[in-house]
Parts: structure tokens; C-alpha cells; sequence
């Protein structure tokens, strides 16, 4: 199968090759217009859309939305979701409760931040400020866990599905000292859905991955640099970049 590649000035773009199992991947080098290779360059897989860079205002901390009781117990959706860097967290609680909270990387299922407090009951929303950067999250899934147990021992537990799309945090991929990037097929994701919020908040849509991404480079003294990419299963596409400097 060939697959036909994007080209840009200077770029230096190969055929694609078969790979084996899901090994597939968007790799190339790095160089500068001098053609020398450039290391320590951040890769960032934007994914195509770019919703999470909404401002959620200078806040952080737990804010009581609402002391009615009949909403019973509930966690809803962060939002915005895509994460760029900082995001709210509502749940509901019918009585007095201690809540608990967790947020794990999807893709190593390491915990990446825990809250536990004591609630009174009502709807509350918990302002997570800078989250990404302050954790250095890595673009991709991610999953909240909420767990929540009564003063006369009720108990309720539920989970959502959040998504980073940010620069803030780790890149998916650092140039090595030859100037090589990768990224692999199994990290785009392919198939999930994730939920988008409208830019006033009030209304949600859902966005499928596909094979499609935006890869994001980053490097100080750089112009940044966005690449469209495709990524199938099992292949292997180069694409080499190059990065200008920035002007004084």
C-alpha cells in the first residue's frame, strides 16, 4: 500500500513502509534550514481539533452551585473537555458525604491527581486550575473516578472519560539527539469519542477520532511548526520537518 505524502519546502519525505503488528507510526528528522538535525524538539499531537484552549476564568477552588437536594447523587462531565489546561469537575450529592476523586492516564492507568474532602449536601463543581501544567499531563485520554460515601454509610461511585489537547504539558514525542521524532499508531486513539463543549458551555457534541492528527513542534529560538498526518496500523510514513528561526 502506498499512501501519498505532504510535502513542504525543504522537507525530505520517504515512501511509506509496511510495519508489522500495530507497530505503525508517523516518524521523521528534524532540521533546521541548515540541514543540521535539531534535538530536544517538543512533538505535540494536537489531534486535529483544539476546543480545550477556552479560558476558564482565574479561580481554584470548590464552589457550591446549588443546595437543592433532589438532584440525588451524580457526576457529570468535565468541562471544557478537551482539557488545555484547566477544567471544572461537577458532581451532586443528596446528603452530607466525604467525596473522593480521582484522575488517571488512560494509557498507563497511573493515578495523576486525588482530592478528598467532606461535602454538605447539594451540587458542587471543583475548579481544577493549570491542571495540565502543573502535572504535566500528556495529550490523550484520561479517566475521573468519583466516589462518594454517606453519613448513614450510602454510597455511590461513577467515571467519566476526559481528554487533553494542550502544549502545557509533556509532548508526546522529544526529538532525539539525531533530530528523530515518533509517533505511534496505538497513541492516536483511533475510534474513541471524545465530548466537546459548545464556546458558551451550555450545549455538548461529540467528535470520533480517526486516523487523522496534527502534529505540533515546539522548540525555543523556533518558529512553531503544524504537519498533518495520517496513521494506519501496522505502517510506517516519514515526513521530515523543518524548523526556521524565529526573528529578533
Amino acid at each position: 500500500m502506498m499512501i501519498a505524502a505532504m510535502y513542504f519546502d525543504s522537507c525530505k519525505d520517504n515512501p511509506v513502509s509496511q510495519g508489522s503488528g500495530n507497530s505503525g507510526r508517523v516518524w521523521g528528522i528534524v532540521y533546521d534550514t541548515s540541514g543540521h538535525p535539531l534535538d530536544s524538539v517538543r512533538v505535540y499531537c494536537m489531534y486535529s481539533f483544539n476546543s480545550g484552549y477556552m479560558k476558564v476564568g482565574p479561580r481554584s477552588h470548590v464552589e457550591k452551585v446549588s443546595s437543592v437536594d433532589t438532584f440525588g447523587f451524580a457526576l457529570y462531565q468535565n468541562f471544557p473537555n478537551p482539557i488545555g489546561n484547566s477544567t471544572y469537575l461537577r458532581f451532586s450529592i443528596p446528603v452530607p458525604c466525604s467525596v473522593h476523586i480521582t484522575l488517571t492516564n488512560r494509557r498507563s492507568n497511573e493515578v495523576k491527581y486525588s482530592y478528598t474532602s467532606s461535602f454538605l449536601d447539594g451540587m458542587y463543581q471543583l475548579f481544577l486550575d493549570n491542571l495540565v501544567d502543573s502535572l504535566q499531563l500528556q495529550n490523550g485520554p484520561y479517566t475521573y473516578r468519583f466516589s462518594a460515601v454517606g453519613s448513614s454509610r450510602q454510597q455511590f461511585s461513577g467515571s467519566k472519560e476526559a481528554f487533553v489537547v494542550s502544549d502545557n504539558g509533556s509532548p508526546n514525542s522529544v526529538t532525539k539527539t539525531d533530530g528523530t521524532y515518533f509517533f505511534d499508531y496505538d497513541n492516536a486513539f483511533v475510534g474513541d469519542t471524545v465530548v466537546n463543549y459548545t464556546s458558551d458551555l451550555y450545549s455538548s457534541y461529540n467528535t470520533i477520532l480517526g486516523s487523522n492528527v496534527t502534529l505540533l513542534f515546539e522548540r525555543r529560538g523556533y518558529n512553531s511548526f503544524y504537519f498533518n498526518a495520517t496513521v494506519y496500523p501496522a505502517v510506517q510514513f516519514r515526513s521530515d520537518i523543518v524548523m526556521t528561526r524565529t526573528t529578533q
